[in-house]
């Protein structure tokens, strides 16, 4: 009576260890999901210097194939956002037309990195043939 007693607890034991080690099986799987999502997610994002390679070099020939014409660039004050996470946000001031237009902000949103459009406005600067002054704030995720 009391083997039989021993061998019931054991198999108990034993199909406690068992849940435990498939657990142990899937919290390890989670975390090499989780690790392989959090490399994909921080590859779309920029580093500091791809940020400034692509706001002198990336930026002015996408508007260049747009055909827009910019009269300005500015890089506003860089912002920590969390621990190696920062906002670099970038102000143009583009002109041409509203296809011109559309088509930077596809070409633009194609990009392989993530870029914000943060603030829009437009302008009419001539009216015969239609010109628009646009006024774009985008915002580069960056990681240091």
């Amino acid at each position: 009576m009391e083997i039989n007693q021993n061998i019931k607890k054991y198999e108990s034991l034993l199909a406690d260890r068992e849940k435990q080690v498939r657990n142990i099986v899937s919290e390890k799987k989670r975390n090499e999901d989780l690790a392989k999502n959090y490399e994909n997610i921080r590859a779309s994002f920029f580093t500091y210097n791809q940020a400034m390679e692509f706001v002198i070099n990336d930026l002015t020939v996408l508007l260049g194939k747009s055909n827009l014409t910019f009269s300005s660039i500015s890089i506003k004050p860089i912002k920590k956002i969390d621990k190696e996470l920062y906002d670099f946000s970038v102000d143009i001031e583009v002109e041409g037309s509203y296809s011109h237009l559309r088509s930077f902000i596809v070409n633009l949103e194609n990009s392989e990195r993530a870029v914000f459009f943060d603030d829009f406005s437009l302008s009419i600067k001539t009216v015969a043939p239609l010109s628009l002054g646009t006024r774009l704030t985008l915002n580069l995720l960056v990681y240091k």
